[in-house]
């Protein structure tokens, strides 16, 4: 899973530098994204692994959603997050190549905002599924 985190973060960095925007990855290790107060994105993983086939050399086939989030400070308006979300969400693509062969992105989907603690949210999924030799 550490390979597909590392070209979903690198597909959304670049997303993040070609509209000059703060973006780190939410995760339990040591290095932990901190938001800053001005508008970011920033993301987390979630996914499962399956036998894709028999036998021990089979790829094994991760399943999972890559979920990111535009955030702004709340009460500055949510056009600007949701058109930002939309962008996020074109930039993942179904298909599209991130850099890791056997990595593939289904449709993206873009949820309801949410309030708390003085940032709105624009919640942006990413399904995907990988096989990989691992």
């Amino acid at each position: 899973m550490h390979k597909i985190a590392q070209a979903l973060d690198a597909h959304l960095l670049a997303f993040a530098a070609s509209h000059d925007i703060p973006a780190g990855h939410v995760d339990t290790g040591n290095e932990v994204f901190v938001p800053p107060l001005t508008p970011h994105l920033r993301s987390f993983i979630k996914d499962e692994a399956s036998a894709a086939g028999l036998g021990p050399d089979a790829p094994i086939r991760h399943d999972g959603v890559y979920a990111a989030e535009v955030v702004v400070a709340a009460g500055t308006g949510t056009a600007d997050a949701y058109a930002l979300a939309a962008a996020l969400a074109r930039h993942f693509v179904r298909g599209s190549d991130c850099g890791l062969p056997g990595l593939v992105l289904k449709q993206a989907s873009i949820g309801a905002h949410t309030i708390k603690d003085g940032r709105c949210s624009v919640p942006v999924a990413i399904p995907y599924y990988a096989y990989l030799e691992e």
